[in-house]
């Protein structure tokens, strides 16, 4: 069953949201907060896609990441498990035999 995603900004949040859009170079993260700050103008997926030139499931997923992770989700950049436990990493230089 398909939730309808809400997204309430304070006023604080939609400025330096709307500062760091003007202020970036990164057209993707220019995108992705314009996606923020229409779900909270109160367009739905359907019509910021449109509005946008992107598909629908990608304002779901930048809406719904930004509501958990916060605007941090909105960087674009994600945890990789080898930068968090190097060890693991099989093309890690402290596993691999020196010959």
């Amino acid at each position: 069953m398909n939730r309808r995603i809400v997204v309430r900004l304070p006023r604080w949040v939609k400025r330096r949201l709307r500062r760091r859009r003007q202020k970036t170079r990164d057209a993707a993260l220019r995108t992705r907060i314009q996606i923020v700050l229409l779900y909270d103008a109160g367009l739905g997926a359907q019509r910021i896609a449109a509005h946008l030139g992107c598909v629908p499931a990608t304002v779901v997923r930048v809406a719904g990441r930004f509501l958990e992770v916060g605007e941090d989700g909105l960087l674009g950049k994600t945890i990789d498990m080898f930068d968090v436990w190097p060890d693991t990493n099989p093309t890690c230089s402290e596993s691999r035999p020196v010959i």
